[in-house]
């Protein structure tokens, strides 16, 4: 009987900041921007003493390993050594699968989310305090309540304790691009 790995999920697009009316006046992570279009996501799963790795792009597209010409492969090799780590660190808090999204910071992947479970994403705190010493992880700028209006920066607004809100048919993280209007 072989493993059957789970489908790569795609990451959600982070919504404009006043698309999400909910975000306002909630305690938040204030992150440094980054690109959720440009990025890497890995399915790690760990099953009797044996480490299982599937990647893809940021949309769910499957990488195949052996394909040396897909655009993202050069990044394959960095994520399987980061993944090697991780997957030891989900062993000592006994996660035996996640997904882990990467994308573009200053032109170099940086862990922005881990999904635990469907629909469930890990918050940014505990993503640093779990990987953060091991793999380059988001940029954080500080925790506060959501501002109204504007930053003085580009930011990536998630709150402190994980919320999904349903937009159509789709349930979706509340996280929120501020844009500083500025710039």
């Amino acid at each position: 009987m072989s493993l059957k790995l789970p489908d790569l999920l795609p990451y959600k697009r982070i919504a404009a900041f006043d698309a999400v009316p909910e975000l306002v006046g909630v305690f938040c992570y204030f992150l440094k921007d980054y690109d959720d279009s440009d990025g890497m996501s890995v399915v790690i799963k760990r099953e009797g003493g044996v480490v299982h790795y599937k990647f893809g792009t940021l949309g769910g597209e499957l990488i195949d390993p052996a394909d040396t010409k897909h655009s993202q492969h050069k990044d394959l090799e960095t994520l399987a050594i980061y993944g090697s780590m991780m997957a030891s660190v989900m062993q000592l808090i006994h996660l035996d699968q996640a997904q882990f999204y990467w994308a573009r910071q200053n032109e170099k992947l940086v862990l922005v989310d881990m999904l635990v479970a469907l629909n469930k994403l890990a918050g940014p705190g505990m993503l640093r305090e779990l990987f953060g010493k091991i793999v380059p992880c988001q940029e954080f700028i500080k925790t506060d309540f959501a501002p109204e209006q504007t930053y003085s920066e580009t930011i990536i607004l998630k709150p402190s304790a994980f919320k999904m809100m349903v937009r159509g048919d789709d349930a979706v993280p509340i996280y929120a691009r501020l844009k500083n209007e500025t710039k």
